[in-house]
């Protein structure tokens, strides 16, 4: 396979986000964090700004961190979903207060959206394809 075979990913999907399955019927459509996802990269400016004294001085700490890194996946990376309920079974509209009390209740969920979103191979244009044929039944909340 080329290098651009390798590497190059497809821009639309970055910043419009591919459909990742967390099992038992939820789906969550996450962005890139990172990469031409232009939102997340200015969103993680606003955060290093704000946290710039402290994360020079290596002196934030980490459940600020924690709760800002969160937030900056709910503003940036998490586009929508499709399953998802609270303890009590009900459903969740994804909404920025929802993603960010789904992420810190379950920090393993939060463990593997951080992985996904980083995932090059999930954002190449074959993946978009496979993608919008495996998960036709999910339906964007946009």
């Amino acid at each position: 396979m080329s290098l651009y075979g390798s590497y190059k990913t497809d821009a639309t999907v970055e910043n419009e986000g591919a459909w990742f399955p967390y099992g038992d019927g939820v789906c969550i459509r996450l962005a890139r964090a990172g990469g031409a996802n232009k939102n997340f990269l200015r969103c993680a400016e606003v955060f290093s700004n704000k946290y710039r004294a402290q994360l020079n001085r290596k002196q934030l700490p980490n459940d600020v961190a924690l709760d800002a890194i969160i937030e900056l996946y709910a503003d940036a990376v998490v586009i929508a979903w499709e399953g998802v309920t609270d303890e009590n079974g009900d459903d969740l509209v994804c909404t920025k207060s929802n993603v960010i009390k789904v992420l810190t209740d379950l920090p393993d969920l939060f463990a593997q959206v951080q992985e996904d979103a980083t995932e090059r191979e999930a954002f190449k244009e074959f993946i978009k394809e496979a993608d919008s044929k495996n998960l036709s039944s999910v339906s964007s909340t946009d």
